[in-house]
């Protein structure tokens, strides 16, 4: 320091007498707000996945509770349209409406609506 005798010796810095050093304290603004962003952001996203996660678990819970439930009248409701749906009967002979299982109405509906050569039959026919 004897070549800079008028300067004094603060930190790294050299300044003349009677000058204030004041020495940045290397963060900038920018940076900052673009962390601030950037963490925002990564909390949205996690918020909305876990979001959805909780939605989904909800609807899982409320499919196995609903499928353990015991509910006798649709039990009861099942088989009576089993029963209606596969067998055949009478519901007025003189205007001639039959009711047939739902299998064999389905193969004549696609027989009238198809050619006989057309129709492919199963093997096990």
């Amino acid at each position: 320091m004897s070549d800079r005798s008028d300067m004094a010796r603060i930190g790294p810095l050299f300044l003349e007498e009677g000058q204030v050093a004041v020495q940045r304290e290397g963060l900038e603004a920018g940076r900052i707000a673009a962390f601030i962003l950037v963490l925002f952001v990564a909390i949205a996203v996690v918020v909305w996945a876990s979001t959805g996660w909780f939605a989904a678990e909800a609807d899982a819970v409320r499919a196995s509770v609903a499928a353990e439930a015991e509910y006798p009248d649709r039990r009861l409701m099942d088989l009576e349209a089993e029963r209606v749906l596969s067998r055949y009967e009478v519901l007025d002979r003189d205007q001639g409406i039959y009711r047939i299982p739902i299998e064999r109405a389905m193969e004549v509906v696609a027989r009238q609506a198809m050619p006989d050569s057309a129709i492919i039959h199963p093997i096990w026919e």
